[in-house]
């Protein structure tokens, strides 16, 4: 269980945007294939992968651990299920 603030980065409650800002280009470092952003309005993290074989996810989450396990659920499937493109 992490700590609120710790591991995660800063949670959206704590609303310091320039911190979730800074945090959302840490995970992007760590996550080249997808557009990471912090959302203020929404008070969230959301992800959008990169054009490329499968265009399918946007992602969204209040912390940066949510949206890094999504991301990492979302690349578990890419590579489980065969890309349609080129397929009749």
């Amino acid at each position: 269980m992490s700590v609120p603030g710790a591991a995660d980065g800063p949670r959206a409650e704590r609303g310091d945007d320039a911190a979730c800002w800074r945090h959302a280009g840490r995970l992007r470092s760590d996550h080249p294939g997808w557009v990471i952003i912090w959302l203020a309005p929404a008070r969230e993290y959301r992800a959008y992968r990169l054009p490329g074989p499968r265009r399918d996810a946007t992602l969204a989450a209040p912390t940066l651990d949510g949206l890094a396990a999504a991301i990492a659920t979302a690349e578990q499937a890419t590579l489980r299920v065969p890309s349609r493109r080129g397929q009749q």
